[in-house]
């Protein structure tokens, strides 16, 4: 399962106060959106006026105001904003979910591994005071089984199971023919 790597941002501190200790209050709430809408949308932002003063909660006049003030944040195309510090969090985000992701794998499989090396096999002096099973053609009632069960006729046939009536001949003849042995 592919994780996201945008649940989760870095905030560095004294990068931001020291690149914005020039904007008023209200400046820092909006470009803070702006940043934070560039981090949900992969580093970018569609360069279309009215997305970005509804993103940063500003009406088209104050939008029309303050725009350039936030490009100078931003790397502006036609198409879009790009934040280059948004980008290199969201790569370095992606490349630590993918190393986590693959230390996963590696560590299940060792598991895995590991758990192999201890299995045991069974040993054959366990089964020397087994009784020999002895084998029982389909159809023939089993040794101690109750009187009821031990008929020949089909399930279905004495009115069990409610499904349509199969007896063991046509349902051997489907498997080609063979006669199954039950141990």
């Amino acid at each position: 399962m592919a994780q996201k790597s945008d649940t989760w941002m870095a905030f560095y501190v004294g990068d931001y106060v020291a690149n914005t200790l020039h904007l008023a209050r209200e400046h820092h709430g909006s470009y803070l959106l702006l940043i934070l809408a560039a981090f949900k949308n992969s580093g970018w932002l569609p360069n279309d006026d009215s997305i970005l003063a509804q993103v940063a909660k500003c009406t088209p006049k104050q939008w029309k105001a303050e725009r350039a003030m936030y490009a100078r944040f931003f790397d502006v195309t036609n198409e879009r904003w790009t934040h280059g510090r948004v980008e290199k969090e969201l790569a370095k985000a992606a490349k630590l979910t993918e190393q986590r992701r693959l230390a996963g794998i590696e560590s299940a499989a060792k598991r895995q591994r590991e758990a192999n090396d201890r299995s045991t096999t069974v040993d054959c002096s366990l089964q020397r005071n087994a009784r020999p099973s002895e084998p029982q053609v389909q159809g023939e009632p089993l040794q101690g089984s109750p009187p009821e069960y031990q008929t020949s006729e089909p399930v279905a046939a004495r009115g069990g199971l409610g499904g349509p009536t199969h007896d063991t001949a046509s349902v051997l003849a489907n498997l080609g023919n063979r006669k199954r042995v039950i141990q």
